[in-house]
């Protein structure tokens, strides 16, 4: 066995997602669904409102760069990740019910997360203004809805 065989046997390769390669869909969908659930106990019985600093930045990160669709589809993650949890109260009164406002609200979030995709990959140096734009003008679309 030579000696450049047996050194790179030894170096294990690094994951994908610290190596500068491309993560899966399912690593930026799996980080932007936790940071919905993670911003549930700010609403749900526990009451935790620092936690709203925190947990939008997960879906930020992850949808940074990337193509619309693929923003949509973290956001859509992101919102179950919040209103799955968060909408429990619904569910004892109808399961289809609950389910079509967890998808319906959780669609706010896809729009969010295709239009911070796509606005960012074209205005980079206003991106962090942006996206509270984005957020306000959804909420108050939803509002009138």
């Amino acid at each position: 066995m030579s000696a450049a065989r047996v050194a790179s046997a030894e170096i294990a390769p690094a994951p994908a997602i610290l190596s500068g390669a491309a993560p899966r869909w399912y690593h930026g969908a799996g980080l932007a669904f936790a940071g919905g659930v993670a911003l549930s106990p700010a609403y749900v019985q526990v009451f935790w409102p620092v936690m709203a600093w925190f947990t939008l930045a997960p879906l930020l990160v992850v949808c940074h760069g990337q193509r619309s669709r693929r923003g949509a589809l973290y956001g859509l993650a992101w919102g179950l990740g919040l209103y799955l949890p968060g909408l429990y109260w619904f569910a004892p009164i109808t399961v289809a019910g609950y389910l079509a406002m967890v998808l319906y609200c959780s669609a706010y979030v896809a729009v969010f997360g295709a239009l911070f995709s796509w606005l960012a990959g074209r205005f980079p140096a206003g991106r962090w203004l942006i996206a509270p734009a984005i957020w306000i003008v959804l909420e108050w679309i939803r509002a009138w809805m």
